[in-house]
């Protein structure tokens, strides 16, 4: 081979590959924006499958025909807290003490609810139980944000770790006012969010 057409093998090689990384810069790399919001997004349709699992966890606890106790329900282990409302919203069962909302925020129509209040930012997921002739609500919560702002090894408040690495954010109820949306399994948008 001759001098030449090494030299221009070489240069050629040298401006495909300074295509190549052009390109996947500026057409094919994902923003740090995108990865936030698909790893954000995989988190809470995680657990909102677990959300699923313990739904179904209470159908097969309590039988159809049987009336729902304390006693039967504080033997399921559930992944997350939950709460027991009757069909006018009053509470009946808790499975978490260190965990509270203000129910007369909770629309039990709706599947999907965010909800901010002194308790913190929350996802809520509301569904129907009808046991013992008697219809119930169950209402899953899964904190997004904490409340206070007390830094220290034992104490977690502020953004939930598990969901962000920083609380450089910012979430939004109605998910069109964010530049993104967190959207379930189906499709269907939770809320929205903007990064800083």
């Amino acid at each position: 081979m001759s001098q030449v057409s090494r030299r221009l093998i070489i240069l050629v090689s040298v401006f495909s590959l300074l295509a190549v990384l052009i390109l996947n810069f500026f057409f094919f790399q994902k923003s740090e924006d995108e990865a936030a919001l698909l790893a954000l997004q995989e988190a809470v349709q995680e657990v909102d499958e677990e959300f699923d699992e313990d739904y179904i966890g209470i159908l097969m606890t309590v039988r159809p025909d049987d009336q729902i106790t304390f006693d039967q329900i504080s033997t399921f282990d559930q992944r997350h807290p939950f709460f027991l409302l009757d069909p006018n919203g009053e509470l009946l069962y808790w499975s978490d003490f260190t965990l509270t909302l203000d129910f007369s925020k909770i629309d039990l129509g709706k599947a999907y609810q965010f909800l901010e209040d002194p308790y913190g930012t929350m996802l809520l997921k509301t569904r129907k139980i009808n046991r013992g002739g008697t219809d119930y609500f169950m209402v899953h919560v899964l904190r997004l944000i904490l409340p206070g702002n007390i830094q220290n090894d034992y104490l977690i408040t502020g953004p939930n770790p598990q969901f962000f690495g920083n609380g450089n954010f910012d979430l939004f109820e109605d998910s069109e006012k964010g530049a993104f949306q967190v959207k379930n399994l189906a499709g269907i948008p939770l809320f929205g969010v903007a990064f800083r």
